[in-house]
């Protein structure tokens, strides 16, 4: 049987849906994209594929809300075509576990449905298509096999493989567009992000979206590629979205896990927490519950998931720096990364924001940077740019060792000039001092001042943090690439 030949072959009452994607696949595959081969799955598979590509193709007839005795059908027709054909009970089985999860045509009952964290989400392995969890066991670490020296990370140091990550800032700081920059560039391939290196470049992206729609999340993807490469605005083949806007969070985040088993995605961007969570911000209750019941299931898939947040308006005398998401100290405490985006600067078509790193649990922080998004009708386009030794000095986020440290690598200087340098109290600087002369960081130069002060300098101009690999602080050469079109006002984040 050619590829052409199923269409004429499927049931009479074939949706549209489905003929639509098997030209879609075809597409796909010539341009290296989609990873279902929905014309394979219905001329029939080998031994060794039947029972995955079955259940797969059960789950994408539902996801259509094609009508359950019209999918049996399909399905049935997949099983026979398969090499040996796949048993007809299992394959009817298969369609009834797939309709179980996610009934089309809910619509109707959305507004009766409990979203109740206490349901959970039905898991489903992405090995062996089984809903069911490893049991609950007590093993011992002497017998369980030797794992990796190394933690695996999506993208280095911001976001690890398979555990949750919050991106989170005040709103119209762009935190959407930065997470979705980010999503976009693993989907991509791209080498590096921000210069932060992609370890796990090519994998599948999911964007499950709370606040906005359609139309407006797709301008905003085509405008971020067409930024990257201003002459292809051609989206990933295997960048997925899903508008989860006036939907129960169970039911969605349901038809994520299932869509990140079947599309193999590696990273999940979750957009906002605070729309999703439909619960108190504040009770510890409401955000564990949220966790265990909603984000666990996807760890234990292997989904790492970027999740957007908010946080609470500054009140008198706090720094920026001091904010954390809003709400429950859980939060932060359920996840591994946790990353603040604060705005630095707005101009009519700019807008700077700089990203500190707040928590990291499987290895060192990043020093803070800033992200320069520009803006017209037609693209949005992100850069990194550093921060001087005097920013650096003066960041809050840091403990007085680091600013000081930064302070120092404008060259020598006595401890009262550090102070002045880095709004710390001359006595916390001469405690700082003296932790980085233990740690070998810092030496003196010999030279006293007439006071008695002595003069102190980096033990090597290397101890200050360079630049990330592949970054040189310049300006882009792809500048003069972008045609100059009509600046528009930077939109509210």
């Amino acid at each position: 049987m050619t590829s052409s030949e199923p269409v004429s072959k499927l049931a009479a009452e074939t949706p549209r849906w489905l003929r639509n994607k098997l030209e879609e696949d075809r597409r796909a595959r010539k341009s290296g994209h989609g990873r279902f081969d929905t014309v394979a799955a219905l001329t029939g598979v080998s031994e060794g594929e039947r029972d995955d590509t079955i259940f797969r193709l059960a789950s994408k007839l539902r996801n259509a809300d094609v009508p359950q005795d019209v999918a049996e059908g399909l399905v049935l027709q997949a099983a026979d075509n398969c090499d040996p054909p796949f048993p007809e009970d299992e394959a009817l089985a298969k369609v009834a576990n797939a309709y179980e999860r996610y009934q089309p045509g809910m619509s109707s009952e959305r507004s009766s449905r409990s979203s109740s964290p206490s349901r959970g989400l039905v898991r489903r392995d992405r090995e062996d298509g089984g809903e069911d969890p490893p049991p609950l066991r007590v093993v011992r670490f002497a017998d369980l096999p030797p794992v990796p020296d190394k933690r695996r990370y999506v993208v280095e140091k911001l976001v690890p493989a398979k555990f949750p990550t919050v991106l989170y800032g005040e709103g119209g700081v762009a935190k959407s567009l930065v997470a979705a920059s980010l999503l976009q560039a693993v989907v991509r391939g791209d080498e590096d992000w921000m210069g932060f290196r992609i370890e796990e470049p090519g994998s599948s992206g999911l964007y499950v979206d709370f606040e906005l729609d359609e139309e407006e999340q797709n301008r905003r993807m085509r405008q971020l590629a067409l930024g990257q490469n201003p002459d292809d605005a051609t989206l990933p083949g295997d960048l997925y979205y899903i508008c989860a806007a006036s939907y129960p969070v169970r039911e969605v985040l349901q038809l994520a896990l299932d869509s990140c088993v079947e599309y193999d995605v590696g990273l999940m961007v979750l957009d906002s927490m605070g729309v999703a969570l439909q619960g108190d911000a504040e009770a510890s209750r409401d955000v564990i519950g949220f966790f265990r019941d909603y984000v666990d299931p996807f760890r234990a898939d292997g989904v790492a998931i970027l999740i957007v947040d908010h946080q609470a308006k500054l009140q008198y005398g706090e720094g920026y720096h001091d904010k954390s998401p809003f709400g429950s100290v859980y939060k932060g405490n359920l996840t591994r990364s946790v990353i603040q985006v604060q705005p630095e600067g707005r101009e009519e078509d700019e807008l700077t924001v700089r990203l500190r790193h707040q928590k990291a649990n499987f290895g060192p922080k990043f020093d803070p940077f800033e992200i320069v998004l520009r803006f017209n009708e037609a693209w949005v386009r992100l850069e990194r740019s550093e921060l001087d030794a005097s920013d650096l000095a003066t960041e809050g986020s840091f403990f007085a060792p680091d600013k000081v440290r930064h302070a120092l690598a404008e060259g020598p200087a006595y401890p009262d000039d550090l102070a002045e340098a880095t709004g710390l109290a001359t006595k916390t600087v001469q405690n700082a001092l003296t932790k980085l002369k233990r740690k070998g960081i810092v030496e003196e130069t010999g030279e006293i001042s007439d006071t008695g002060a002595r003069e102190v300098q980096l033990s090597s101009p290397s101890l200050h943090t360079m630049p990330q690999d592949g970054e040189d602080g310049g300006e882009s050469d792809r500048e003069d690439d972008l045609e100059d079109e009509d600046v528009f006002v930077v939109p509210d984040f």
